[in-house]
């Protein structure tokens, strides 16, 4: 069950929740200078939350960045938070390379994937290569686009 103080609320009010959609979880994310697995990929260009619901998964930015090149329409809505994926939609989410920070991938039916790294808090250090909370990210995300 969800906790109930996250339940209808948005950190950033980047979405609007659909009637009876409501939270299940918030983690600390980022979008890297790149979508690959490379030192661009790496290094963080903006954070924001990953969010999961009952419905659907986000992403709130902390703030909005122009992406260079490499990344489709439905792509960069995603990462700038103009549209939320429906879970049924997901068709992977795996954890991304073994080189830090922990990333991990979300794959989808018909637009390209996208690689977020996802960490405890915003505090943590980008080299840190605890993966704990990536893998809670991923077996969350995965259990509720199977249900």
């Amino acid at each position: 069950m969800a906790d109930r103080s996250l339940r209808h609320r948005l950190t950033f009010d980047t979405h609007k929740l659909e009637p009876g959609e409501e939270i299940e979880r918030i983690w600390v994310a980022g979008v890297g200078f790149s979508q690959e697995d490379n030192f661009r990929g790496r290094l963080g260009k903006y954070g924001g939350n990953l969010v999961l619901t009952n419905r659907r998964i986000l992403f709130e930015p902390l703030q909005l960045a122009k992406f260079g090149g490499g990344l489709s329409g439905k792509q960069h809505a995603f990462l700038e938070g103009k549209e939320g994926v429906a879970l049924s939609e997901i068709t992977a989410v795996e954890p991304f390379s073994k080189k830090g920070p922990p990333r991990l991938k979300v794959s989808f039916g018909d637009r390209e994937s996208v690689v977020l790294t996802v960490i405890e808090k915003r505090a943590t250090a980008i080299w840190n290569k605890d993966t704990s909370t990536r893998d809670e990210a991923i077996a969350a995300i995965t259990g509720a686009a199977a249900a």
